[in-house]
């Protein structure tokens, strides 16, 4: 069965085709990624990349709440048209295409990061993206309101400073304190994201304790409970019409709109956010 390469960099995979090929012989590939947001970065390199070695890298992404990389690729694999080359988001990832990725483990490249991703002890994937998340927020909002971000670094903080944008909606102008979308599409923000913070918060960076202790059906009822007090918070405050069948779109643009505080999201929004007209920035959660 072929082999397939993940998060592993263009460059490296086409610089290695070109260099055991006939140099009469054009070379074609396809990426396949799911970050939509840097979609133009991607073209533009691949075409410079090719312009440099002749190399084509099609690059075709997929991600958001409209499109799913998994579903797109086991399309392709069906078809026999798997892209020489896709990111994958984790374990669960690799365990289904595990059969069809390579060892990279003797990779030159591998020496230069600390953060390979590795399965057994073997290197099957390049780290492509490294991005963070948490609780954007509307500085000018929190100052017209007198709640210094500064503060917001526990639980107690956060509801008092929810319960207090809750009673100036209308002087605000806002629909909700929170933008938070949890609908059909964007089980990534809850999943991939919110649900992350019960597993890895207040831990080291490689920490599976929490993980290891739930795949072993021992569950920590107190930090349990914290996290769905959270959750609960989260879903309180936010626009019920957003939260239950709101998309990526509309979940950033109220946001954006300044028709809520603050936005569940991540790094990744700053393309959406280029035209806003407010300051802001993100605090931890």
């Amino acid at each position: 069965m072929k082999k397939i390469l993940i998060f592993i960099s263009i460059l490296l995979v086409a610089f290695s085709m070109t260099a055991c090929a006939p140099k009469e012989e054009k070379i074609e590939i396809t990426f396949k990624q799911n970050k939509p947001e840097i979609d133009g970065q991607l073209q533009a390199f691949a075409a410079a990349y090719e312009a440099e070695t002749g190399v084509k890298v099609n690059v075709v992404s997929c991600g958001g709440s409209s499109c799913s990389l998994g579903d797109m690729l086991r399309s392709d694999y069906a078809s026999g048209n798997l892209p020489e080359i896709f990111t994958i988001d984790g374990i669960e990832a690799y365990n289904e295409w595990a059969a069809v990725i390579s060892d990279l483990s003797a990779e030159k490249w591998v020496n230069d990061t600390d953060v390979a991703f590795k399965v057994n002890g073997k290197v099957v994937g390049f780290p492509v993206n490294v991005e963070g998340w948490g609780m954007a927020y509307n500085a000018d909002l929190l100052e017209q309101a007198e709640i210094d971000p500064a503060t917001l670094n526990n639980y107690d903080a956060y509801v008092a400073a929810f319960e207090k944008l809750n009673s100036m909606k209308v002087e605000l102008g806002i629909d909700s304190v929170v933008s938070m979308a949890a609908g059909p599409g964007m089980y990534w923000v809850t999943g991939h994201h919110n649900f992350n913070s019960l597993l890895a918060n207040g831990l080291p960076y490689g920490d599976l304790s929490v993980t290891n202790a739930l795949l072993a059906g021992n569950v920590n009822a107190a930090r349990l409970d914290e996290y769905a007090d959270w959750v609960n918070l989260l879903f309180t405050y936010a626009d019920k019409t957003v939260l239950t069948t709101g998309n990526y779109d509309s979940q950033v643009g109220a946001f954006l709109n300044q028709k809520a505080v603050f936005l569940h999201q991540g790094n990744w929004v700053d393309g959406n956010l280029k035209d806003a007209t407010f300051d802001m920035a993100f605090a931890p959660h």
